[in-house]
């Protein structure tokens, strides 16, 4: 059997059947990592057609960012958003390391109550951002960050969840193990900020 008919497999099997519970709704998080992926297997071979040879092959040949792939759309249409655990960690105080590369799917409900503390700590990334994309046009700095930044929740869950962002030519990366925002033009590194200093240079340049 080849590896597109086993992938078909895992993408046709209820995601409930996957994780072991019969709704997931009520479900905060989720984890998956490559631990499991032969028990997922076998929960998508209802007929037990696949010898465990066939498995061994497509677990080799098999990335984990394209295994859980193959369960991201269906977990999404479920109010699943999905994140790697590093960033999750941030979130969730609580959570620690399985020791291997480990992805979660959380409750997008659940997540919203995660972030509301996260938003607080990390406002001050929206103010780095000001400062940089106001060093790339001729408008105000006030009327940037009321434009595009301020108490723009939907931006600091993007940072939250994919440790990145991008705007224009702008892209911003967020180092969670260090707590800094990292700024690129076209893919050239152009200003790295902490909080405090992102705070102070946003106030110099408003009192301006």
């Amino acid at each position: 059997m080849d590896t597109l008919t086993i992938a078909q497999k895992i993408k046709s099997v209820p995601v409930e059947k996957i994780f072991g519970y019969e709704e997931l709704k009520e479900i905060n998080w989720l984890w998956i990592n490559r631990d499991i992926f032969r028990d997922i297997i076998y929960s998508a071979d209802t007929k037990d057609e696949l010898e465990e040879s066939e498995i061994d092959e497509f677990l080799r040949i098999i990335g984990d960012e394209d295994f859980v792939e193959l369960l991201q759309d269906r977990m999404s249409d479920k109010g699943f958003v999905f994140m790697d655990s590093i960033r999750f960690k941030k979130l969730e105080k609580g959570f620690k390391d399985f020791g291997v590369k480990t992805f979660i799917f959380v409750n997008r409900r659940y997540l919203a109550r995660l972030l509301v503390h996260f938003n607080d700590e990390f406002d001050w990334i929206l103010k780095a951002m000001t400062v940089d994309l106001s060093g790339y046009n001729d408008r105000e700095l006030q009327e940037v960050y009321k434009e595009y930044f301020e108490n723009n929740a939907r931006i600091l869950e993007e940072i939250a969840v994919n440790g990145s962002y991008s705007q224009d030519l702008l892209e911003w990366d967020f180092d969670m193990d260090t707590n800094t925002l990292s700024c690129s033009y076209q893919g050239e590194k152009t200003s790295q900020w902490s909080g405090e200093e992102a705070i102070t240079r946003f106030e110099e340049l408003m009192e301006r």
